[in-house]
C-alpha cells in the first residue's frame, strides 16, 4: 500500500522544531508500512498540520478528519496538532513525537460512511511496533553511553574480575553497575573476620562488592530517562509489565553490544568473566538473560548456574 506524510507547518518556530521531525517520522513511516494492506484501500496520504504563530487550524485540543475516495481506493487523513501542545512537546526526539501524533490520529479517527468495513488495525500496529522499536533503540544508547567509561574506569585497575552485573530493580529504574573480581573477594573475606566459608555468600552479591553502583558519575545519567517512562499509574498491570520487559530487553542488548566493542575483555579474559543483566530481588527470567549473554559451556557460567542462579521449579 501506498503512504505518504505532507506536513503544514503553521510558523517558522514550527519548521525549526519539528521539520526534520517529520522528515524522519516520514521514513519510519513508510518502512513500518511495508508489507501492510488493508481491503478496499490502496493509498493513505497523512496530511500533519502543526500549529504556529502564522496558522493554528485546532488552537483548542488535536483533531482528526479523514476522507475516502472509492473510486481512486484512496484515504486522506488529517491530523491537526494545536501551537500549544507542539511548542510544550520535549525537543529530545522530535521524530518519536510525531510518530506519536500519528498514533494518536489514527486511533481517534472516524472513517466516512463509504470507508466502511474498514479498519486500519493493521496500520496501527505496525505504528506501534515502529514506536517500541525506537523505544528500545533509544534506551540502548543511553545505557551505552553511560556504561562505557564506567566499565572502562572499572577494569583499568588490572584485577580479575569474574563477575560484573548490570542492575535493575522490579520497579524498573535506571540500571547500575555491579562487579566481582577474586582480588575484591580476597580482601571482603579478610575484613569478615568470620573465615573463608564467607566466600560463597559473598561471592556473587552485588549488594555486598564494594564494587556496588561503580561508576554512578556516569550512570547516574540514565535516572531521568528512565524515570520519564511511563509509570505503572499510568499504564495499569498488565501494560507495566510489558514496559518492564521492554527496559530489560534494552538493557540486555546494550551489554550485548557493549560486548561485541570489547568491553568485557577478549578471549580468555572473557571466558573467565559472567556478564549478566539482572532484576532484584532475583526472578528466573534472569537466567534467560545471563545464559544469551554468555557462553553457556563456559567454566564460569555453570558456576554460577549452580551457585547463584534462581530456576524455576
Amino acid at each position: 500500500m501506498e503512504v505518504s506524510l505532507t506536513a503544514r507547518l503553521g510558523g517558522p518556530e514550527v519548521g525549526i522544531l519539528f521539520l526534520a521531525g517529520v522528515v524522519h517520522a516520514r521514513k519510519r513511516l513508510k518502512a513500518a508500512m511495508g508489507g501492510v494492506s488493508l481491503v478496499g484501500l490502496d493509498a493513505m496520504d497523512i496530511t500533519l498540520h502543526i500549529g504556529g504563530s502564522i496558522t493554528d487550524i485546532s488552537p483548542a485540543e488535536p483533531s482528526v478528519d479523514a476522507r475516502y475516495f472509492k473510486q481512486q481506493r484512496r484515504l486522506k487523513i488529517f491530523v491537526s496538532i494545536p501551537s500549544a501542545e507542539a511548542q510544550a512537546s520535549p525537543q529530545e526526539d522530535v521524530g518519536r513525537r510525531v510518530t506519536e501524533w500519528l498514533v494518536h490520529g489514527l486511533e481517534s479517527v472516524v472513517l466516512p460512511r463509504s470507508a466502511a468495513g474498514m479498519t486500519l488495525g493493521p496500520v496501527l500496529s505496525a505504528l506501534r511496533r515502529d514506536l517500541k522499536t525506537q523505544d528500545v533503540n533509544g534506551l540502548v544508547d543511553l545505557v551505552c553511553k553511560a556504561f562505557r567509561p564506567a566499565l572502562l574506569d572499572l577494569f583499568r585497575g588490572g584485577e580479575s574480575f569474574y563477575y560484573c552485573t548490570f542492575v535493575m530493580t522490579g520497579e524498573g529504574h535506571a540500571p547500575f553497575l555491579s562487579a566481582w573480581s577474586e582480588e575484591a573477594l580476597a580482601r571482603a573475606v579478610d575484613e569478615s573476620g568470620e573465615g573463608p566459608e564467607v566466600a560463597a555468600d559473598l561471592r556473587w552479591s552485588y549488594a555486598d562488592s564494594p564494587y556496588v553502583d561503580f561508576g554512578s558519575e556516569y550512570t547516574e545519567k540514565l535516572r531521568a530517562p528512565f524515570l520519564a517512562r511511563p509509570s505503572l499509574q499510568e499504564l495499569g498491570v498488565d501494560e507495566w509489565e510489558k514496559e518492564i520487559e521492554l527496559r530489560m530487553d534494552a538493557v540486555e542488548q546494550a551489554a550485548r553490544q557493549l560486548d561485541a566493542e570489547g568491553a568485557f575483555g577478549a578471549g580468555q579474559r572473557r571466558s573467565r568473566l559472567l556478564v549478566a543483566v539482572e532484576s532484584m530481588p532475583p526472578v528466573p527470567s534472569n537466567v534467560d538473560r545471563v545464559a544469551r549473554l554468555n557462553d553457556t559451556n563456559s567454566d564460569i557460567f555453570k558456576q554460577w548456574l549452580e551457585e547463584a542462579a534462581e530456576v524455576d521449579g
